[in-house]
């Protein structure tokens, strides 16, 4: 994704703080493209445990990185 980390900071706005203390990321998938740019879907999940949240990831062509938790 142009060269860039996916940090547990990126996540704050985005799933709550209570999860964040707990989570790691499980894996990201490659989705596909669409006109905007490149589609990934994050897990995001409790250690030892079936908990996990997805999200959206988004990479403009010129870079920007969005995120959305899928609900």
């Amino acid at each position: 994704m142009f060269a860039s980390d996916i940090t547990k900071q990126m996540f704050t706005g985005i799933l709550s703080d209570e999860f964040l203390k707990k989570y790691s990321i499980g894996y990201v998938l490659f989705m596909g493209v669409k006109k905007s740019g490149f589609i990934y879907q994050a897990t995001v999940c409790i250690p030892e445990s079936y908990v996990c949240n997805l999200v959206n990831i988004e990479v403009s062509f010129k870079g920007k990185m969005t995120m959305k938790a899928v609900k």
